[in-house]
């Protein structure tokens, strides 16, 4: 076992051991705004406070999945298609006609981009477009890779048919860090 990471973790130790047996907690010379002493020998009669506190500092609170299961009366069984598809977001900002606008226009600056460099006839058009990775109804796998900040590879095997890979990363970098920075900031 390495001994800097056990030395740490005993150092860890008594870092939360000196944290728990606190007897006041003062911020900023403030009076004291908890009563640790009382608070951690349960004399306040409320030990699950002393519980949640506890796994907070740990960082060790159920997600929003546990508590679903543990207390389903109080959770709806809502999840994120719901957040895309609720028909009571208003139109401005639902995070799905967001995402479908931004997509479309991602691959318009990218259709001008490549054909403001040499000129292509119709098929390069329409084999663009109809790529899956533009497919943002369903949505693809493969748009969800450029929603990501992923190229697909089945886009960049299109785009070296007509150019070389150092143009075609040269041009499309740009073009998907912009819909990313809009994408984001949008929803």
């Amino acid at each position: 076992m390495n001994i800097r990471y056990f030395l740490r973790s005993i150092v860890d130790a008594r870092a939360l051991l000196s944290f728990c047996s606190m007897v006041r907690f003062t911020a900023l010379g403030s009076p004291a705004l908890f009563d640790w002493a009382g608070f951690a020998s349960h004399k306040n009669g409320r030990p699950e406070f002393w519980i949640f506190c506890i796994k907070l500092l740990l960082d060790m609170l159920p997600t929003l999945t546990t508590l679903q299961q543990r207390k389903s009366h109080l959770y709806s069984p809502e999840d994120l298609n719901h957040l895309w598809t609720c028909p009571y977001i208003l139109p401005d900002l639902n995070p799905c006609l967001t995402h479908r606008s931004e997509v479309i226009k991602f691959r318009d600056s990218c259709l001008s981009s490549f054909l403001s460099l040499k000129f292509l006839d119709t098929s390069f058009q329409t084999g663009f477009s109809t790529l899956d990775c533009w497919d943002y109804d369903t949505p693809s796998p493969s748009c969800f890779w450029l929603t990501r900040g992923l190229l697909p590879a089945h886009l960049t095997t299109f785009l070296k048919q007509y150019f070389p890979l150092s143009v075609i990363y040269k041009t499309i970098s740009p073009l998907l860090n912009d819909f990313q920075v809009e994408l984001y900031g949008e929803i």
